[in-house]
Parts: C-alpha cells; structure tokens; sequence
C-alpha cells in the first residue's frame, strides 16, 4: 500500500510537471574538449530503486556524422560501467550499441539515417530488470533485449551524458524529457533553466550539474536566422508538409530544406504562364503541388496554375480573375476539395469583406449568414484541424469600407464554418499594446494556444513579435524575442508556419526594394514559445505552487504543515528591509554618473559619435575639421550597419537623400562616399569598401571608433565588466548630440534587439539576486529606449526595491505622458 501511494505521488509530480520541456545541446566534433558539455544526473543525490530502473529521453540529431558517447551510466553497485554509444556507418545507416564498458556488447540496433531526421525528436527507453535478469534498449519502434546478472537488486545510478571518464568523444544531438523511475521513485527533468550549472528536478529540488550548459530554452525566445538572400523580383513563400519551404519566382525555384537547412535552386520544366504576379500568392496543394494565383487579373487574364514539383512543370493557366487589387488579403488552401479561399483586402480607396474561393472552375463569391465581420485587410486566418472552420482574426478596416472616412484596428475572433456558410464571433481581444497588423497565416493548437505574428506597419524600421492567444479567457500573452525588419512597402510579407516533425515555429519576412527585388529572411523558434518572464523562471514558480495545491488536496493536515513550514521561510527570507532616510540618501549617492571611473580618451586612430563629435589622426592630429555633418551623417550610417553587415547602394541613398530617385543621387552619393574617404585616409586601420554589392566599414584592432565598440559589447552577455565600459563609453556626453533624430533611430533600433537579447536578461537576475549595482545601466537605457516597456519595469523594479518611490514615480509619469504624445492614446498597460 505504500509503495503505491509513492508511486501515485511521483505520478502527480510528473503529471502537474511542464513535460513540455526544454532541453540541453552536446556537441563533441569541433569543439575544444575542455569546453563540451557534461551532465552528471545524480550530483547532488544519491537515490536507490529497488528491482527494476528505466531511464526515458528524447534525442535530436543535429549531425548524424560522427561517432560519440551519449550516455555512460555507472552505478554503485555495479563494477562495470554501461555505455549508450552512436556510431555512424555511411550509405545512410547508424548503429546504436549498448555495451559492457571495455568487455562486450549488450545489444546493438540500427536504424536508417531517414528515421534520424535532423532536429526531430526521437524517444529513447533503457531499462534494468535485477529481477528478470535483463537489459533492453528501445529507440522509437525499435527494440533489443539482452541477458545481464546484476550484482545486486538494487540500483544506485550515476548516469552521464556527454562528456564521460570513459572518453572525449561526443556526438552533436539534442536531450529532453529526461525521465529516470521505477514504480516506486521517480525523477523527472525538464531541463528549462536558462542559465547556471544546476540541473532541477520536477520539486524544483537541486539535483544534477551540467558543465558548459547550452539550454535549449533560449531557442524558445530567441528566433534563430536560418537564411537569408535577395531575389531581383518578387517571389511567393509556401510552406509543404514535406518539411521544406518553397521560394517560387517567375523565373526559378528554391527550395530551403528545414531538416539540414540547405537551399537548392531548380530551374522551371517551361514557363511560368501569369502574366502579372504582383503580390507573389502561393498555397500548396494535394498532391505535391503548388498552385500560384493572381486575384487581380481581368475576366481575360490567367489567374490560377499549378506547378507539380515531381516534374518542375506548370499546368496550363485558367483565365478569369476578379479584376481588382486586394492587398494583404488573407487566403487559405483546402487541399481536399482543391480549393483556394481569400477574405478581405484593399484596393483603391476601399476595404473589403468578401469570401471567395477559387476553383479549377474559376472564381466564386460566397454568402454568408451569421456575423458578419466588417471590410478589412491585414487579417489573419487558421484551420481548425479535423474539420472545416476556420480562425479569423484582427485586421485594419471601418463599418463602410471607404477608406477616405479612416480605419480602426481590430482584434476580434470569428469562426467561419465553411461546409454551412456561418460565421459567428468569438469576442474581441482586449489589445493593450500599440496597434499591430497580424501576418496571414495563424497556428491553431487548441482553445489555449492559439498563435499569430504581429508587427506595426506603420513603423519603417519595424519588428515582428509572436501572440499566443487563449481564446477561453479572451486574453493573449507576447512569447519570444521580436524579428527587426524594414517595412517602407504595403507590398511587405510577413508568414507563420509551423512544422510539426520539429516542432518549431517558421518565419518569414519579405521585404520590397524600390529596384523591385526584395529581401527574404527565414526565422526559426522552438515550441512552446516563451515569454521573457517564463525565460527569467517565473514559470517555475508558477508550477510550483500548482504542485503544492494538488498536494495539499490529497494529503490534507500533512501538506498544509509542510506549506506552512514553506511558507514562514520564505517569508523570512524575502522580508523587505525599509532604508531609512539617511540610507536612502546613501543608496542614491551611489549611483550617479559622475561615480564612474573617468578614462581617458583616446587621441589617436580614433572617432567618437557620443557627445561632441571628435577625430584623431595616426598621429594623434585633431581632424575633427575634415568632417562636414554630410560626412559625420553617412559615416554614422555605416557605423549602424557594420553588425548588419553592409548597406546597399539603394538603403543608403533612400535614408540621406529621402524622396529622391536613384539616377540622380547616384553621382552625389560617389562624391561623397570619396569625401568620407579621403577624410579618413590620415586614420590607420579603417576603410570603406564596396562588396557583394553592400557598403561596409572594416576595421582593424589599431583602430578605435566608439560607437563600433557600443555595438559590440551589446552583442555580447551581459557582465559587470562590460556593463562598466558601456557606461564609460556612453557618458562622455549627449547622445549623438551633433545628429538628427532620423538617423539615430536606423542605430538604436539596432540596439535594442541586443539589449533585449543579451542584456535584459542579466539585468534581471542581478535585481532578482537583489544586487544594487545596475540602477545607472538600467536609467542610461531607459534615456535611450523611453517606451521600451522591458527595460522601463526593470528600472522601475530596481527603483522599487530599494525604496526610491519618488523617482519611481516620476519616472512612471513621465513614461504615460509620452506614451501618450506618441501614440495619441493612453497607456493601458500595468508596470507596477
């Protein structure tokens, strides 16, 4: 009775545990030994299983080439060590063998290399039966057994992962999901620390070590550039079940695989038969096709064709199109009836609400009954999966679709029932941050978790930041980091996929050029996605005090004794010390500008942006003369890009010379880019270069330019050491005092995606560690990023926590009336 009753515990601490967890990344080949990492489970423990033991996880290839240990598991009672080793065997096999450390082979199975797919997760079983006197590993839906004596009935296990003892050689795979139990006990890791070399179990309890971790849950806010190229026209964007994404352009075929992200160019079997393409449209079909259409094309005009990727061929065009433009309409592919459905859109001055699918029969309005929604563009739709609703979402539009009497936002749900003709509304999103256009294509898991990509097109230098919406409680959630990308053009594409196989979220971004090329970037982040409070371990918290609820019903008096002995600790531990009067007015000396360490600047080979703008030649030589604002203007510029790496010809002249046509900008711009270099060719260690058709500052370790060194430092992780130079750098004076607003946008913009990225997160385990050292880095910033919500709540956090309400709330003032000036709308948000 009571091993059941411990074995029912453990069962509710796996069940109420996040199984949806993140994971660690090993790699061997290429990387310094002292560097790859090592997983000791049981570091910090010592647990015994009596009769049987299993270990479950899931591994994700990322590299199926090189021969390596995944896991080496000892035990205490037992003299030999058990290796899990990989072993690839070329003509796409791989061999798996479980062995008795240095004396024989236990078992052995191969697989094909098709059934490792390349980020894909598979499921691993090792059990250990003293009682039947048997080992068997199982990957997938392969199994193999073996007989073994076991020295004794009970397991003490110290399994390692990674680097071992035993050898140095590791292979390049992925572990999640790491589950060690019998009926009795059971341990379960999630593996969603962010950060540190602890490893916690499902009670959050401090358990195993991992050296040089690399946790994969920064890949579930971070987006990871899987690729990016021009193309010289436009070009439409599918994604298909076989898990690659297709770039279909009048002229060729792309196709990016995501299993080893390798992109292919393919040549048409004849000729792409639409005459205009404008909007690049593109669904995939049943049947390994792709069909291409173009809604605006006249009743004489080809409108819709196929193209068959077996053969490269495109089918015989069907003529007949609406014959009016419908800009960031919303479409959808039925593949089962061979179907293409559009809603909504804009066109000479009106919005759109229309229905119509598209057949091989030609185009159809379709009636509905029900609510309607009103004329819109920039919606965004989902299938429901197993049936024939669909998601409707948001959009830009008004009640008459005259466009000339304004539009509104809207973020309000529908649910069309295509086989009944019905729509009915959902309720609407109570939307609190700036208004945001979604992009076409929502993911639909469940009530719960419904996602779209959002971005504010208003915005040149713009972003794209990922929604999970809970369509029960009619509330939403902003997960992940955002995309920056330029956004000049109505024509710009933004597309959500999902890829099931990998469980990523895909992204693409389309971005126009005047020239009529475009730029295409693809994204990838891990599912579920989170946001940067889950990221910094609010999550864990969450769940914790859910497992003490489950407990506290089930064990009553008992539970309710351990909460409270939980309780009355951490409510010693996080009692707040109020600073008297006197310590507030010490705290606050201590942050202040003037409290850092002065440096002095240096005087040759150098050019400083921050403050005053200064230039030093080889020899030291003020040459600050030599720089007109035109020159200062575009070498910033060329400073901004530098991490970027280069700007176009065509960029360039549309940010300095607005408005103006390449042809007669072309002259001016050569002139002065000789200008820029003859101003510079007294400096040692820089140049201007023109290549692969991108302008570009190259720069050598002799030469020193302060905004280049900013950029750099924000690229890296946070650190005091690096925070300390920021702000030496930083502080020298006005930021970028001598240039006009429109340029240090392009640089901040920039910026921020770093900060962001490498710096909130550190600034926000240094408040929660109650460290009192980052009030100056987190006011500098703030100064530079005003209505940056992230940064201003961790300054007012900081402020908050040592007390400094006056300044907090002048601080919090100050944010809403200029919220308020800038969107024209009050701050409907909570920092608090």
């Amino acid at each position: 009775m009571k091993s059941i009753l411990i074995f029912f515990i453990n069962l509710l601490w796996l069940c109420c545990y996040q199984l949806s967890g993140q994971g660690l990344k090993f790699q061997g080949s290429g990387i310094l030994i002292e560097k790859r990492p090592s997983l000791h489970v049981f570091e910090y423990t010592a647990p015994q299983f009596s009769g049987d033991l299993s270990i479950d996880f899931e591994l994700s290839f990322q590299d199926l080439r090189h021969f390596g240990y995944i896991c080496y598991y000892q035990d205490e009672n037992e003299r030999m060590p058990i290796s899990l080793i990989y072993n690839n065997l070329g003509n796409g096999r791989s061999r798996f063998t479980l062995n008795k450390e240095g004396a024989l082979n236990l078992i052995s199975l191969e697989l094909d290399q098709n059934q490792l797919k390349k980020n894909v997760w598979i499921p691993f079983n090792l059990k250990f039966d003293a009682l039947r006197k048997k080992i068997s590993l199982t990957i997938g839906k392969v199994r193999g057994e073996s007989n073994y004596n076991f020295s004794e009935r009970t397991f003490s296990p110290k399994p390692i992962f990674g680097l071992n003892p035993s050898s140095v050689d590791v292979p390049s795979f992925s572990l999640r999901d790491l589950k060690i139990y019998n009926t009795k006990k059971a341990f379960f890791f999630g593996f969603d620390e962010h950060e540190g070399t602890i490893v916690h179990d499902q009670k959050s309890e401090k358990v195993g070590a991992i050296k040089n971790p690399v946790w994969l849950i920064k890949d579930a806010y971070h987006w990871k550039k899987l690729l990016q190229f021009q193309t010289p026209n436009t070009a439409g964007i599918a994604y298909h079940p076989s898990n690659a994404l297709y770039f279909i352009a009048k002229d060729s075929l792309r196709r990016f695989s995501l299993e080893d992200e390798t992109l292919i160019a393919e040549a048409y079997a004849n000729t792409f038969p639409l005459n205009n393409w404008s909007l690049g449209m593109i669904l995939p079909m049943q049947g390994n096709t792709l069909a291409a259409y173009e809604i605006a094309s006249s009743s004489k005009e080809p409108t819709l064709t196929y193209l068959h990727l077996n053969t490269k061929r495109w089918s015989p065009a069907l003529v007949g199109g609406i014959g009016r433009q419908m800009h960031q309409h919303t479409h959808w592919a039925d593949s089962a009836d061979s179907s293409l459905y559009t809603f909504g859109g804009y066109g000479n001055q009106q919005y759109f609400n229309e229905f119509y699918r598209l057949k091989s029969q030609g185009w159809e309005k379709l009636d509905f009954t029900g609510e309607l929604p009103t004329p819109r563009f920039y919606s965004s739709w989902g299938k429901i999966p197993g049936s024939k609703e669909m998601l409707l979402f948001g959009g830009i539009g008004n009640a008459s679709g005259d466009q000339t009497l304004g539009r509104t936002y809207y973020y309000d749900f529908f649910k069309v029932d295509l086989a009944n003709k019905k729509i009915r509304s959902l309720g609407k999103i109570a939307w609190k941050n700036k208004d945001m256009v979604f992009a076409r294509n929502l993911i639909y898991m469940n009530d719960s978790n419904v996602y779209g990509l959002c971005y504010p097109e208003y915005e040149p230098n713009s972003f794209a930041q990922l929604v999970q919406f809970d369509l029960k409680q009619m509330t939403y959630k902003m997960v992940g980091d955002s995309i920056p990308f330029r956004s000049d053009m109505i024509t710009t594409n933004l597309n959500l996929f999902y890829n099931p196989e990998q469980k990523k979220f895909i992204v693409t971004t389309q971005v126009f050029e005047d020239s009529g090329g475009a730029k295409i970037s693809v994204y990838s982040l891990n599912y579920p996605a989170y946001s940067l409070e889950q990221l910094l371990g609010s999550i864990n918290s969450t769940g914790h005090y859910k497992k003490w609820i489950i407990l506290l019903s089930l064990f009553g008096a008992i539970a309710i004794l351990l909460y409270l002995k939980f309780w009355s600790k951490k409510k010693g531990a996080s009692a707040v010390k109020v600073k008297t009067a006197n310590e507030a007015k010490a705290f606050a000396a201590e942050v202040p500008l003037t409290s850092l360490p002065v440096v002095t600047e240096r005087t040759a080979n150098s050019i400083y942006f921050i403050g005053h703008f200064a230039a030093y030649d080889s020899k030291g030589r003020v040459i600050t003369h030599l720089f007109s604002q035109r020159l200062k203007n575009i070498f910033l510029i060329l400073a901004a890009f530098k991490g970027r790496q280069g700007i176009s010809s065509t960029q360039l002249s549309q940010i300095l010379w607005p408005g103006r046509d390449e042809y007669s900008v072309k002259n001016l711009r050569g002139v002065t880019l000789n200008q820029l270099r003859k101003a510079i060719s007294g400096i040692d260690g820089i140049q201007i270069i023109f290549e692969e058709g991108l302008f570009k500052v190259q720069c050598q370790d002799n030469f020193f330019c302060d905004l280049l060194e900013i950029d750099q430092l924000l690229r890296q992780e946070g650190n005091s050491s690096n925070e300390i130079l920021l702000l030496q750098l930083l502080h020298r004076g006005e930021f970028l005092l001598e240039f006009s607003e429109e340029y240090t946008k392009i640089l901040l913009n920039d910026w921020k995606e770093n900060v962001l990225q490498h710096w909130v997160p550190y600034w926000a385990a240094e408040i929660k560690n109650e460290s009192t050292n980052h009030m100056t880095a987190l006011k500098t910033f703030h100064e530079l990023f005003p209505l940056d919500e992230t940064i201003i709540r961790l300054y007012l956090k900081s402020l908050a926590a040592h007390n400094l309400f006056s300044e907090y709330q002048k601080t919090l003032n100050r944010f809403k009336e200029l919220y308020l000036a800038t969107y024209h709308q009050p701050y409907a948000g909570n920092l608090s």
